[in-house]
Order: structure tokens, then sequence, then C-alpha cells
């Protein structure tokens, strides 16, 4: 809007202009070069997922998006412990963040500490009891720990929250296996891994 009412009123006043081609052309180039150095400064800012968050934190307090979203991109890229800082942080900004609590769940579970995963999923599904991720979790480390029957209950609940959740069929039918053979003193660990 305004710069559509910029562009008609310079051009209307600029009709007595004596020189008006020369002004509004190096007006034009002054304006463009302006901009082009803006947009080239930016483009260092927007190379990356990591630097687009991590210069939204600079510039925010208590942002749970942007550092969540770091913390997902930090985890991706394997700096664990700095994606733990920020789902500590996104968590403290709002600590009902349920994927904050799963994502930040699996990282805790694949580190082997089971304890601190299951109560990140258990606060998870005391917000959201229905989340698929947040019982296939919790129930991966259930059949880890040898509680199968407990896992495949809540595989079961977590496919009827959602059926499109496919791996947790795989999970139970591992459990199942896995509870067959453990039943004939064969118990080897699981091998189903988090999501």
């Amino acid at each position: 809007g305004l710069a559509i009412l910029l562009t008609w009123g310079s051009a209307e006043r600029s009709t007595q202009w004596k020189h008006r081609r020369l002004i509004l052309s190096t007006l034009a180039l002054i304006l463009l070069s302006g901009l082009g150095t803006k947009a080239w400064v930016q483009t260092s800012i927007w190379r990356d997922s990591e630097a687009v968050w991590t210069h939204a934190l600079t510039h925010t307090e208590n942002n749970n998006f942007a550092n969540y979203n770091l913390a997902v991109v930090l985890e991706r890229r394997g700096k664990t412990e700095q994606a733990i800082v920020h789902y500590r942080r996104a968590l403290q900004a709002r600590p009902k963040d349920t994927e904050a609590l799963i994502n930040f769940g699996c990282i805790f579970a694949k580190k082997n500490e089971f304890e601190t995963a299951l109560e990140l999923f258990r606060r998870a599904l005391e917000i959201k009891p229905d989340s698929p991720e947040a019982l296939t979790n919790l129930g991966i480390i259930l059949a880890k720990q040898g509680e199968v029957e407990k896992a495949i209950g809540l595989f079961q609940q977590a496919l009827e929250n959602r059926l499109e959740l496919l791996d947790a069929y795989d999970d139970i039918a591992e459990a199942e296996r896995r509870m067959k053979i453990a039943r004939q003193n064969l118990s080897p660990p699981l091998d189903i891994s988090f999501q």
C-alpha cells in the first residue's frame, strides 16, 4: 500500500521536474542498491535453519517456538547436548508443549536414561492422554524393561488413537514375538527404536 502511494505520488509530482528521468533513475538506483545490500545481509541470517532460529532467539525472550525448532535442528545434526538446553528452555516457556516433551524424552531414551524419558512421556500423556507418539515411546521403554504386556497395551492404544501410525503395528508384532520367545526362556533384548 505504502509503496504504491509513494510510486504514484512521486510520478505525479515529478511531471514538472526539469531533469525528471535523471533524478528518478538515480533515486531508483540508490533504492535498489540499498535493498540489495539489505538482502545480502539478510541471506547470512537465512542460510540455514540453525542460523534462523539462533537469530530469532537473539531478538526474543522465552520463545518456546524458536527454542523448540532449534532443539530439533540441533538434535538432527547430532548436537544432543545443545538440543537438551533448548528443549529445556522451550519447556520453561511452555511447560505443556507435548511435542517438546516427547522429543525431549526420545533424547533420553536414546541415551538409555529411561527414568527421565519415562517421566517426560508420562507428562506428555497427562496433557494429551491420546498422544500416539507418547504412548508408543512409553511402550517401547516398557518393552525394553521387560514389561511386554503393558507395552502391547500401549501400542494398541496408540493404534486406536491414530490408525495411520503403522510403526505401532510393527512394535506390537515384535513385542508379541519376543514375549513368545521369553516364555520359552529365550529372552534376547528387543530391537525396536524410538520415534
